[in-house]
């Protein structure tokens, strides 16, 4: 995710697939009376997401929107992508950090949002527990679309095994498998985890997909 340009031409598929999915479920999403709404998405990359599909959907008279991801060249190319966006800024945040929450940060966003972006961060517990820092203390809402189990961390691990590749893979390939990955009770165990750290009201939902990039060189890419 080191390549912001060729990451923002190459994901179109999985892109597609998560803007059907917070179209469906945006309605559940807990708009204030006022429409003063701030939103805060939680790995932006390099932006389009956050403007095509999220963006659209707040009210005319929001406060701000806010992107944030921990590679500093992902929110360099978003601000410099989308630096026309009205009331939208884009900034450095690593979710999972123990360290406190930036300034400014803390208790300020009425929705907290992320996508394809848990399953890069190791300790849910604590992503989770500064996200729901974020959401006002009056209360707000969270929504996640993240890859609890996929078949592409199966073969980062197998081949880390192999004397072949296993020099070329990091020697924490687990840095780069979901947490969740193998775990038979996935529901119950997130559900838990959000309850936890503070949420309510959760509902965890299971969707098997599969993308279709349609080109080896898209795939590639």
């Amino acid at each position: 995710m080191n390549l912001p340009a060729l990451y923002h031409k190459s994901h179109a598929a999985p892109k597609k697939d998560v803007g059907q999915l917070i179209r469906e479920y945006s309605s559940k999403w807990k708009w204030r009376l006022d429409g003063a709404d701030s939103l805060i998405d939680v790995g932006s990359g390099p932006g389009d997401v956050l403007i095509d599909y999220i963006y659209p959907l707040m009210p005319a008279n929001f406060t701000k929107i806010i992107g944030s991801d921990i590679s500093a060249d992902m929110v360099d190319y978003a601000q410099r992508f989308y630096h026309f966006v009205e009331k939208c800024e884009f900034l450095t945040l690593d979710i999972g950090s123990p360290k406190p929450l930036p300034q400014g940060l803390q208790g300020q966003f009425d929705h907290v949002t992320s996508m394809l972006c848990l399953h890069w961060v190791q300790n849910h517990r604590l992503a989770l527990n500064n996200m729901f820092k974020l959401l006002r203390p009056s209360g707000g809402d969270c929504f996640l679309i993240f890859m609890s189990s996929h078949t592409i961390f199966d073969a980062y691990l197998h081949i880390n095994k192999d004397p072949k590749w296993s020099p070329y893979i990091t020697t924490d390939v687990q840095r780069f498998v979901s947490p969740l990955h193998g775990c038979d009770q996935t529901k119950d165990v997130f559900t838990q985890m959000m309850e936890d750290e503070g949420f309510c009201e959760v509902e965890v939902d299971l969707r098997p997909r599969s993308i279709n990039y349609g080109t080896v060189e898209n795939f590639k890419g």
